[in-house]
């Protein structure tokens, strides 16, 4: 059988309850690899340092679903023998976003593994340092969370996540096999202007325009706008901002209108609330004239009392 290159992303369409997830799986070994000889192959964007005698063959292959068929490796942790070593997954990802990062191994001995397994995720905002227990019978097989990160697109210098010994010295082993880049759910928008239901002039919505403060994992927003609540217009897509302008065109006295900001992060959507705002209606005619004679009627009197 051919085997499949297993660092080649592996575009998996996870169903959840609202939108299609993007899941990458990337193993330290390609594909149907099960062969026990040491050093043992690494796939390709598997790095091994300081030599590829770094890591071991390990005959446990993980079945944490959509994990890669393949065994995994092993780092010894005993560092005053074998020195510092290091198994690096180095991943290019195909649209910048947040992910959420995880890995996977399988049945491996516990009584060597480590509770404190040090593994460094390089992301877009620096590098963050996650120590794993890898002691757990229950989580062999299963998606073990490094936490979630922004990374850039395409940036395989920023988007790495490495597992290494350097906090280790004593008889053990630190154990790889598949991770996993999903896609999260982003927090929705904050609105911070108009208020709902807020009324006034024309120009003074205009001037304040639409404001909002970023949720969780906001990547951009879309724009949504109209005078019908259940029929509103998507004005701008994919907005990098935190407040847009309103063209004084598009309102008119009288009439209310509704907004909504949409969140995004690749391809996750946290829809937003719809709000209002209604802009005063301009008097009718006869009004402002029985407002005008008021008030000539007003300043008469006023002047008359001067007098």
């Amino acid at each position: 059988m051919t085997k499949k290159l297993l660092f080649v992303v592996a575009l998996l369409f996870a169903l959840s309850a609202c939108a299609h997830a993007w899941i990458g799986v990337y193993g330290c070994r390609v594909e149907d690899d099960f062969a026990g000889t040491n050093p043992p192959t690494p796939a390709p964007g598997f790095t091994v340092s300081p030599v590829p005698g770094a890591v071991g063959a390990s005959s446990a292959a993980s079945t944490a679903p959509g994990a890669i068929n393949s065994y995994g490796m092993f780092i010894s942790s005993y560092t005053s023998v074998t020195g510092i070593r290091t198994g690096t997954f180095n991943v290019s990802l195909p649209t910048a976003g947040y992910y959420n990062v995880a890995n996977t191994f399988g049945n491996v001995n516990q009584g060597v593994a480590k509770t404190n397994a040090k593994w460094v995720i390089t992301n877009a905002a620096g590098s963050a340092t996650v120590l794993q227990d890898q002691t757990q019978a229950a989580d062999k097989n299963t998606w073990m969370s490094l936490g979630t990160y922004k990374f850039n697109a395409n940036d395989t210098a920023n988007t790495k996540v490495m597992l290494t010994n350097d906090n280790q010295d004593s008889s053990g082993s630190l154990y790889l096999h598949s991770i996993k880049f999903e896609t999260v759910t982003p927090g929705a928008a904050v609105y911070t202007g108009p208020a709902n239901g807020a009324t006034g002039e024309l120009m003074d919505f205009v001037d304040l325009g639409l404001s909002w403060t970023a949720g969780a994992y906001n990547m951009a927003y879309d724009i949504w706008f109209g005078d019908d609540a259940n029929n509103l217009t998507k004005i701008v897509p994919n907005y990098s901002g935190f407040a847009m302008g309103l063209d004084p065109d598009s309102l008119a006295p009288g009439n209310t209108y509704f907004w909504r900001v949409d969140a995004l992060n690749v391809d996750k959507v946290a829809t937003g609330e719809v709000w209002s705002f209604s802009v005063n209606a301009v008097p009718e005619p006869g009004s402002m004239l029985a407002l005008g004679t008021g008030l000539i009627g007003l300043f008469g009197i006023i002047r008359r009392k001067k007098s």
